[in-house]
């Protein structure tokens, strides 16, 4: 079995990254098994039944009432550390999240003070970040991890495994899904799937009007567009309409009372 995080346990000495099929990426190196960059293990707590959340940053979350339901899950999963000033709506319980660093990190390099701020919000929250996919990331995303060691932070942070994705990407293309690069929120959800007994998703919705036809913004916290050619999230909603179909997990749109 293929682990989904890198760990000094898992990870072998001599290895290479995924290809995304949206870039021939050039080989990066990983670091060895011994290395502090890596944790020495990566585990998710033993609890049954297990209640998961899948929290998305969609704007169909907005006024959703949904933030006290997300807040009684057992375990919580977000996407690129989003606000949590609407904590009515999204909740405010977090035991994993994303941290892309083509997002989140762009400033790294002159300031590292807000990221790490910005991290606490989330604290003791595991940070997970794709590092070893293309250089840029593993740069950025080192940075990173340095910078909540040098400001003392408790958080554990925890890299994406390429193997994995790979085996994942493989795996869905022959379900039907090609898309130029899986996103997070997919990635995540065939986590919570393998250790939960329940999964419910939040925040997942790829379009610009609600059910009802009201306009909605892209996030729930603000109307930035995805950038294009990256992702495919109506394609992916359509599998996870089809697993909600099966009752395989839990879709939520719209509100929560």
């Amino acid at each position: 079995v293929t682990p989904l995080y890198l760990s000094q346990f898992v990870t072998p000495i001599v290895t290479t990254p995924a290809m995304f099929t949206h870039c021939v990426c050039p080989k990066v190196a990983i670091p060895f098994v011994t290395s502090p960059v890596l944790s020495p293990t990566v585990s998710f707590p033993a609890l049954s039944p297990l209640f998961c959340a899948v929290v998305a940053n969609g704007g169909i979350l907005l006024n959703s009432c949904c933030g006290s339901e997300i807040d009684r899950a057992d375990y919580v999963f977000r996407f690129n550390l989003p606000p949590l000033n609407y904590s009515d709506d999204v909740g405010r319980k977090t035991n994993l999240v994303t941290a892309a660093p083509s997002v989140v990190y762009a400033g790294l390099n002159e300031r590292r003070g807000p990221f790490v701020d910005l991290a606490k919000i989330y604290e003791p929250a595991m940070i997970l970040m794709s590092a070893f996919f293309i250089k840029i990331d593993t740069d950025v995303s080192l940075k990173a991890y340095y910078a909540l060691i040098d400001f003392k932070s408790q958080q554990k942070v925890v890299y994406l495994n390429p193997y994995y994705l790979s085996k994942l990407a493989r795996y869905w293309k022959k379900k039907g899904l090609v898309v130029p690069q899986l996103s997070s929120g997919f990635m995540m959800i065939n986590t919570a799937l393998e250790i939960c007994d329940k999964v419910t998703l939040y925040g997942f919705w790829p379009f610009s009007e609600d059910p009802n036809g009201k306009p909605i913004p892209h996030h729930y916290y603000d109307d930035r567009p995805p950038k294009p050619d990256v992702h495919s999230m109506p394609n992916e909603f359509f599998f996870y309409s089809r697993m909600y179909s099966k009752r395989i997990l839990n879709l939520k749109v719209g509100k929560c009372f």
